[in-house]
């Protein structure tokens, strides 16, 4: 199974102060590396970690040591012309251009889930209009 990591958990992983810090920790324990992401997830990521005064240095060791993979998305056009369609038609969430590429990456990796904190994906679509598989917490608590 491709598990696809999206910036919350990301994040929490690192930050010991996060509400999720545990949950994600328990989560990564239970699960085998690596983990998939793309480039926005690495931005969104590096700018909260440094803005809370986080060393990028764990983050950056994930990569090197291959647990954590960094998957080019939008470098064709179909993934750019589904990445613009996807944030049009979630335009009053809004839907993020990382949460674009996730989802373009859940369906064109095979047998793939998405890693997420981010409650918008329970409501987000794949194209045929089926729920995302998903790896989150119950955020209603």
């Amino acid at each position: 199974m491709n598990i696809i990591i999206d910036t919350g958990p990301l994040y929490a992983f690192f930050d010991s102060n996060d509400q999720w810090n545990r949950w994600i920790i328990e989560t990564f324990a239970e699960i085998d590396p690596p983990f998939l992401t793309c480039e926005a997830v690495i931005t969104e990521t590096t700018f909260l970690l440094k803005r809370n005064g986080i060393p990028l240095y764990g983050l950056f060791q994930l990569i090197e040591r291959k647990d954590l993979i960094i998957t080019p998305v939008f470098n064709t056009q179909k993934s750019q012309h589904y990445i613009r369609s996807f944030i049009d038609t979630y335009h009053d969430l809004p839907a993020s251009f990382a949460d674009a590429c996730l989802v373009y990456m859940v369906e064109t990796q095979k047998d793939s889930k998405i890693l997420t904190l981010d409650s918008d994906f329970s409501i987000y679509r794949n194209s045929k209009g089926q729920p995302l598989p998903l790896i989150s917490p119950d955020l209603r608590t």
